[in-house]
């Protein structure tokens, strides 16, 4: 950015929008200081320390403020306020709903250039908009007007309106901001946390509750009708009930995650249907058909479930409820929801997709205390391992790696490039390798699952990418992630060339028996080890079990673990 404006002075503007992606848990507070900085005119000041540092605690967040003289008070305040907040899950719904997921996302005059880019790219880019604004201007529109007008052009006025406009966003998929954001998948995989300190969640008098509404034990569970591991929750929850439903009542909370694109849209479907009473029912319709999630689906089981049609279209466009929908990710969020699903029990965070198990030992726990018994501080349960004791020769010959061939430590990761989370692990496994100096490899293994028609063309492609340059590969594999829901042969012809790569040379590879046949041993690999997900890690040749999670810390942890 810096040599953008560097050579372009007066004729670029940067504008910088929040998306704090929830796999990184400091992004959302970093977000919030920043943005506190910019209330006291600070916010470049504040964004250069961060990114130079690239530390981010509450304390370095703090110096940092310190060090650029803002008045510590009012940014304390401004930090913690409900205006900033609003301001960062707006910005991140705009991007979002505007097909900017990932990050880092562009849009030059509303044209998207996603990824980490050379500065090559955007020079072209840059001046190709250059060249179509000196014609808009030749045309008569007023040049400080030139860009709004090219951008609505590009993009469409509803990208005006929410990006540049800042109004309101409808229909908009709820970030992912601290969420998996927290990590929507890892947080998922996880084992029941062991309790934490009460928290605070905003209720709402009209929140769907089941059970009994009066109990002295309250669960409420924070969830994405399209996140697979929300889907296992709900055979648990039914099983809750039947055995305590005189003692505990259910509260459900939307918390869409912004990489699955029908969350927020069910979200909103869910809640037209409570407004006529069938809240749950159509809830476990939902869950049973979520595969199948689409405009179409939504109004079919609205009228399996009787619904008055004209009514529930009517209340699924009202921004009355998408509001609602993006007041229950805030409330998530200031929970400390990180990913989906997240249940709380009195206020106590249980984590991810808990066993019937987990809850009836945190409830019995609950009713020992509630009739004054003594228990221990944390409830008794199993306690697993982060990885699998038998060791396998996982790293496979001339796959793409980051790191030296002779370093201390590995990890293999097997990926279905169609998948946005395989994209996100990527981003941290690359972060454990940049700060380990040297001491980590990680190596790139194929796994495209079979219900992703674009995950073995988007493999085969990067597989003739690695070929021809290890380098370049690694810049096309970002690039192919972060377009995850959007291959194609073009696209992936167009990410080619953008990461610097002779798209002749990788045109066809999806039809070429050499990069199939590559994309294959992989595939026979990780069956033979024991691969059935994407994605999978094996450290230093352990399998990693992900029960708990895929956050930095845990992986780096599961890394220190399988050295033993």
């Amino acid at each position: 950015m810096k040599q953008i404006h560097e050579t372009w002075p007066n004729d670029v503007r940067i504008v910088f929008k929040h998306n704090p992606l929830g796999f990184h848990k400091d992004a959302m507070p970093a977000a919030k200081a920043a943005m506190a900085a910019h209330a006291q005119g600070k916010f470049w000041e504040f964004h250069d320390l961060a990114f130079t540092t690239k530390k981010l605690s509450a304390a370095d967040l703090e110096s940092y403020a310190q060090q650029i003289g803002l008045d510590l008070e009012k940014w304390r305040a401004d930090m913690n306020s409900q205006q900033v907040l609003d301001k960062i899950l707006h910005d991140q719904s705009s991007m979002v709903k505007s097909g900017a997921g990932g990050t880092p996302s562009f849009f030059i005059n509303g044209k998207p250039l996603k990824g980490a880019q050379p500065f090559p790219a955007f020079q072209t880019a840059i001046e190709e908009a250059l060249k179509e604004a000196d014609a808009e201007i030749a045309k008569g529109t007023p040049a400080d007007n030139v860009s709004k007008v090219l951008t609505a052009k590009n993009a469409g006025q509803t990208f005006v309106d929410w990006v540049w406009d800042g109004k309101a966003v409808t229909g908009a998929a709820s970030p992912g901001a601290a969420a998996d954001a927290g990590q929507g998948r890892d947080q998922a995989r996880r084992q029941p946390e062991a309790p934490s300190a009460p928290v605070k969640i905003d209720l709402l008098p009209d929140d769907p509750v089941k059970g009994n509404p009066e109990a002295a034990i309250t669960i409420v569970e924070f969830s994405d009708f399209q996140c697979p591991y929300c889907s296992k929750v709900p055979p648990v929850l039914k099983s809750v009930v039947e055995q305590y439903g005189k003692d505990v009542k259910i509260i459900f909370k939307q918390f869409p995650l912004n990489f699955h694109k029908e969350a927020e849209p069910s979200a909103r479907a869910s809640l037209a249907a409570h407004k006529q009473g069938k809240f749950w029912e159509y809830h476990d319709l939902l869950f049973e058909n979520q595969r199948a999630l689409s405009a179409t689906l939504y109004d079919s089981l609205a009228q399996q479930l009787g619904l008055n049609m004209e009514q529930f279209k009517k209340d699924m466009a009202d921004p009355a409820i998408a509001k609602r929908v993006q007041d229950d990710m805030a409330a998530g969020q200031r929970a400390g929801v990180r990913g989906t699903p997240t249940a709380y029990l009195n206020g106590v965070k249980l984590g991810g997709a808990s066993s019937f198990e987990a809850y009836k030992t945190a409830i019995e726990t609950a009713l020992a205390k509630n009739r004054g018994e003594a228990v221990p501080d944390k409830p008794a349960g199993p306690t697993l391992g982060s990885l699998e004791a038998t060791k396998v020769k996982i790293e496979g010959e001339g796959a793409l790696s980051l790191g030296p061939a002779g370093a201390a430590d590995t990890i293999v990761v097997f990926l279905d490039l169609q998948d946005t989370f395989s994209a996100q692990v990527v981003g941290i496994l690359e972060q454990l390798q940049k700060e380990s100096a040297g001491k980590l490899r990680v190596v790139i293994r194929h796994f495209p699952l079979p219900f992703r028609e674009k995950a073995p063309m988007a493999a085969a492609a990067l597989a003739a990418a690695t070929a021809l340059d290890i380098n370049k590969a690694l810049v096309y594999l970002k690039s192919i992630s972060e377009s995850a829901n959007e291959l194609s042969e073009q696209k992936l012809k167009d990410l080619a060339t953008a990461a610097g790569l002779d798209a002749a040379k990788i045109d066809g590879a999806w039809n070429s028996a050499k990069w199939k046949e590559l994309v294959d041993a992989d595939i026979k690999a990780g069956k033979a080890a024991g691969v059935m997900a994407s994605p999978t890690l094996f450290m230093n040749g352990r399998k990693y079990t992900g029960m708990k999670g895929y956050e930095k810390d845990m992986l780096s942890a599961a890394l220190a673990e399988s050295r033993q």
